[in-house]
């Protein structure tokens, strides 16, 4: 109904703001589950861009659809490989008192 109109790009920005939220929102079985025992949110950050790159630089002129998908498949293993040995094992030094390292205090 905007289309044509000055308001067009902000409905667009809302509906695509409102569908994020509904999407978020949703409960997706064994990935939701999945999910809330992990956190591949900072591998994916990390990730996502380097493999991007590589990819243009292996595949030139591909399209920006194929980029997304490729990206789609593979970021999610490396997000995964760094929770498992990187993060989760890091997790566990929280616990630790760096004074009771630092100074031998009992803990």
């Amino acid at each position: 109904m905007s289309y044509g109109t000055a308001l067009c790009e902000a409905a667009y920005v809302i509906l695509v703001a409102h569908l994020a939220i509904l999407a978020g929102a949703q409960r997706y079985g064994a990935l939701t589950t999945y999910s809330q025992r992990t956190d591949l949110s900072y591998g994916t950050y990390v990730y996502g861009w380097p493999v991007q790159q590589t990819l243009v630089q292996l595949i030139p002129g591909m399209a920006v659809t194929t980029l997304l998908t490729l990206s789609l498949a593979i970021v999610p293993i490396f997000a995964i490989g760094s929770w498992t040995f990187v993060e989760k094992p890091a997790l566990r030094w929280k616990r630790i008192d760096p004074r009771a390292v630092l100074f031998r205090l009992p803990t």
